[in-house]
C-alpha cells in the first residue's frame, strides 16, 4: 500500500514538473544546510568552551547551549528580534 501511494505521489509531482532529488537517510554530508548547521555549532561550542576555561569534559552541555542560543537568536529577514527581548 505505501509503495503504491509513493507511486502516485511521485507521478503527480512529475506531472507538474517538480524533479525528485533523493538523499540517502541520515546523511548530512548529503545536506548543505545540516553539514554548516552542524559546523556552526561545533565551532560555537569549541569556542564556549576555549573562552569559558572548563574542561573538555563538559563539551555536550556546551553545544547543548550553542543550540539554544542559535534556536532563540533570529537569524533571517534582517531582525534583530530576540526570544522575548525587545530594545525600545
Amino acid at each position: 500500500m505505501a509503495e503504491e501511494s509513493d507511486f502516485n505521489a511521485t507521478k503527480v509531482l512529475r506531472m507538474d514538473g517538480i524533479e525528485i532529488d533523493e538523499s540517502s537517510p541520515y546523511t548530512p554530508q548529503e545536506n548543505g544546510r545540516a553539514e554548516r548547521t552542524n559546523r556552526t555549532l561545533l565551532d560555537c561550542m569549541r569556542t564556549m568552551l576555549n573562552h569559558s576555561g572548563l574542561p573538555a569534559q563538559y563539551w555536550a552541555e556546551c553545544l547543548q547551549h550553542a543550540c539554544d542560543v542559535r534556536n532563540l537568536v533570529s537569524m533571517r529577514g534582517g531582525t534583530r528580534a530576540t526570544g522575548g527581548y525587545n530594545r525600545d
